[in-house]
């Protein structure tokens, strides 16, 4: 005997239906469309522009969540600031920076000329730059 539509779709409230796992968590410096998630179903997340997933400046910028068996999400992950490295080498010549290690987006830092030395060699000149 074939079921009947009602029960094949779910229309009339009986019915098996996937479990739901509802509204998956935002992720700080991510976005993600929105929308509620169904067992076997997933979304996609996407860093925005400056972030990574481990913080390299080449390295993925997304990532899937889930919706699992139990009605559970799967593990976000997280999106980090991109690494520039330290400003200067510790004895550049004729120039120094703040020892402040390694600079992450969106900061930035001041780089200084010794005495006697300005950005461009004019005598006027800039004495440090960002």
């Amino acid at each position: 005997m074939e079921p009947q539509e009602g029960f094949k779709s779910g229309g009339w409230g009986l019915g098996c239906r996937a479990v739901s796992c509802g509204e998956p968590q935002d992720v700080p410096n991510a976005h993600r469309p929105s929308a509620e998630l169904v067992y076997e179903n997933s979304v996609e997340y996407e860093c925005f522009q400056g972030f990574t997933l481990n913080g390299a400046k080449d390295g993925e910028t997304k990532f899937e969540v889930k919706c699992l068996e139990g009605g559970k999400l799967s593990e976000a992950k997280q999106c980090l600031a991109k690494s520039c490295g330290k400003p200067l080498p510790v004895n550049v010549l004729y120039g120094s920076a703040k020892d402040e290690g390694v600079v992450r987006y969106p900061m930035n830092t001041e780089a200084s000329c010794q005495d006697g030395y300005t950005v461009g060699g004019d005598p006027n000149g800039n004495t440090s730059f960002v």
